[in-house]
């Protein structure tokens, strides 16, 4: 038996929301979904056994896992869906089993649409991101190449550190998010010799920190 494993949220999001709309519908239906669990009569899947466990298999090779209830101890437990490779642990009364399995059978096809969409949205984003992050730190490094100062540039999975040793002595640090890139390209040098400026112009050592970039 899997015990608790990590629950993937669009999953989980996906199926609450289909139990949500689902309850009234099978309203008075318990016996059907007791016999549906009991006898693995789900459309569109292969059941199989183990030792722990039923599993349900589409055509597709996404599963629903559903581990045999223990007699006596706790009153809920987890059942597990695959889909491309990632597993959602979801938590379950008991006495909700048979009606969550059997309506997260019924709207799998409907799921796992959903879910694919969902892998092809973020890899879009990612390879967005990246085309984004690599772009910046070509642009900052061709921009600060003759500029005279000494910098440092550190990637973080959502924006740059860009460190200044500026003509003071004094270091720069400025996080430059890759979704606010473009905003801040036009005016970025401007930017660093005002801080500059600033700095240079009082006695006093400070560290200025922009606090909304963050």
């Amino acid at each position: 038996m899997r015990g608790y494993y990590p629950s993937n949220h669009f999953i989980n999001r996906k199926l609450d929301n289909l139990i949500y709309k689902a309850e009234n519908k099978y309203f008075g239906k318990e016996a059907d979904f007791v016999d549906r669990l009991d006898t693995g009569t789900f459309e569109g899947f292969t059941v199989s056994r183990s030792k722990d466990s039923k599993i349900l298999t589409n055509e597709n090779g996404n599963t629903i896992e559903v581990p045999f209830p223990e007699s006596g101890g706790s009153s809920s437990m987890y059942i597990y869906i695959t889909m491309q490779s990632v597993t959602s642990g979801y938590y379950v009364e008991k006495k909700n089993l048979p009606f969550v399995v059997t309506v997260a059978a019924q709207n799998f096809t409907s799921l796992e649409k959903d879910f694919l969409k969902h892998l092809n949205d973020l890899e879009r984003k990612k390879k967005i991101l990246e085309l984004t992050k690599n772009s910046a730190i070509s642009w900052l490094k061709n921009m600060l190449k003759d500029s005279g100062y000494t910098y440092f540039i550190e990637e973080t999975p959502i924006r740059v550190v860009l460190s200044i040793i500026m003509k003071n002595k004094t270091q720069l640090n400025m996080p430059i998010h890759y979704k606010n890139f473009q905003k801040i390209m036009p005016t970025l040098m401007d930017l660093i010799k005002g801080y500059e400026k600033l700095i240079d112009s009082s006695d006093i050592k400070v560290t200025i920190t922009n606090l909304k970039q963050k």
